[in-house]
């Protein structure tokens, strides 16, 4: 069975597990990247922001229960705190423990608003809708996206940290798309309604921001994985996978396959010259740049055993 056909039925059984697995006791929690919202009436695997929101949250109630005149918190407080930091700690060991089994398979293969991005794309190829073919440099501005996106929820962490006092929901959540679509595969609105102040402006910047990601998604494939900041920490703890992407250098021959069949538009492994470490940080492991190579240059290796390079024989017309 060719690469990509396992890849689909992969892709599927994920969405099927994550979005609806709780109704048959599947609970995955925290454990996983990044899952369905849990805006959802009933979810599988709760978004991999959650930790830090508890964090936040506890963090926020020991600063208003502080002493004002000393900040000292008492003792039951700060074990309220060190269960959250607890949960925090984790979420990265099981954060890290993902990545070093299976690198970023999750952006590619499994991730629900990644297929619901895959399922659009789908859509506009049926319908013969020409994808939105973008310049390298726009493609640079978009992929430091995800950057801002982690420093936008993360930094709220260090001004908790720094005594903030008040409400400090994540704006992250509040803003992010994926729970405006993929709760609306279980039936909740919700996150598509418009409320009355102050609930009025943020609903209208989330249903903005879902619009602006639903078209980015239809004419640009993976438009919302430029902005996702689950790559960056994945980036941070693939170093350390047992699963590896690389390249022959030796083999190849600059056709520019891998790149024009990549659908983040990578163009660093085309030109690479040199190592063999091929992931790049864009990179969702979806493998279709393996499986295209005319020279078998690229593959894929668990623990050094190579599990798939390019069928060259159906790849030998290309020079």
């Amino acid at each position: 069975m060719k690469i990509n056909k396992i890849r689909f039925f992969i892709k599927i059984l994920a969405f099927l597990i994550l979005v609806y697995g709780a109704y048959l006791g599947i609970r995955f929690r925290n454990f996983l990247p990044r899952a369905t919202c849990t805006n959802s009436s009933n979810y599988s695997a709760s978004c991999f922001l959650m930790p830090m929101q508890n964090l936040q949250f506890g963090l926020v109630n020991l600063n208003s229960i502080a002493d004002g005149r000393s900040g000292i918190v008492s003792f039951p407080e700060y074990i309220h705190f060190l269960g959250k930091a607890w949960t925090y700690f984790l979420f990265f060991l099981g954060l890290l423990i993902f990545a070093v089994i299976f690198n970023k398979l999750w952006c590619g293969w499994a991730c629900p608003f990644g297929i619901f991005q895959d399922s659009l794309s789908f859509i506009r190829n049926k319908i013969k809708i020409r994808e939105l073919q973008l310049p390298d440099k726009i493609i640079e501005r978009l992929s430091s996206g995800k950057y801002i996106s982690f420093l936008l929820f993360y930094g709220l962490l260090l001004v908790a940290l720094f005594g903030f006092r008040g409400n400090l929901t994540p704006l992250f959540c509040r803003l992010c798309p994926a729970k405006s679509f993929l709760c609306i595969f279980q039936g909740n609105l919700m996150n598509l309604s418009v409320g009355s102040p102050p609930g009025l402006i943020w609903s209208i910047l989330t249903c903005a921001l879902a619009g602006f990601v639903l078209i980015g998604a239809f004419y640009k494939e993976r438009f919302f994985c430029y902005f996702c900041p689950t790559p960056v920490l994945l980036n941070l703890f693939g170093k350390l996978s047992f699963l590896r992407f690389s390249k022959n250098v030796h083999k190849c021959t600059s056709c520019g396959k891998c790149w024009h069949c990549c659908p983040m538009r990578i163009k660093e492994i085309y030109l690479q010259k040199k190592g063999k470490d091929a992931l790049k940080e864009n990179c969702i492991l979806c493998l279709q740049c393996v499986k295209d190579c005319p020279k078998g240059a690229l593959s894929i290796k668990y623990l050094g055993k190579e599990l798939l390079t390019a069928d060259q024989e159906e790849n030998k017309t290309v020079k």
